[in-house]
């Protein structure tokens, strides 16, 4: 069951039925599945409902879905540039001064607004 999910920023929902009936099993035989012909029903404990046989897809929205794919190819990047620097003492020294550099920027950015 789906319950309480909505479609909003970084999430798509489609599928015409967003959630199942709620069943209430305080309540004398609540819960009980029938088929009816070419349906199923669940008694709710007052009436019969019938299921949907519709299901909900649950996505992330194209945006989120590029900004994940983003990140990841950060994270590869990074890792990569790490297993470098192990066998490369060059590459590790550049790193050294891109970090020290990006150190300078955020400090001078920080300055810069207030």
């Amino acid at each position: 069951m789906i319950k309480g999910i909505t479609a909003g920023p970084g999430i798509h929902i489609s599928g015409n039925d967003y959630s199942t009936p709620y069943i209430d099993m305080a309540r004398p035989s609540a819960g009980m599945v029938r088929c009816n012909g070419s349906s199923i029903e669940v008694y709710d404990g007052v009436v019969w409902l019938t299921l949907s046989s519709n299901t909900p897809q649950i996505e992330l929205d194209p945006v989120a879905q590029e900004a994940v794919e983003w990140v990841r190819h950060k994270m590869e990047q990074e890792k990569r540039m790490l297993e470098l620097a192990k066998k490369h003492p060059a590459v590790a020294d550049a790193m050294a001064i891109v970090s020290h550099a990006q150190e300078q920027l955020d400090i001078v950015t920080a300055l810069v607004q207030e």
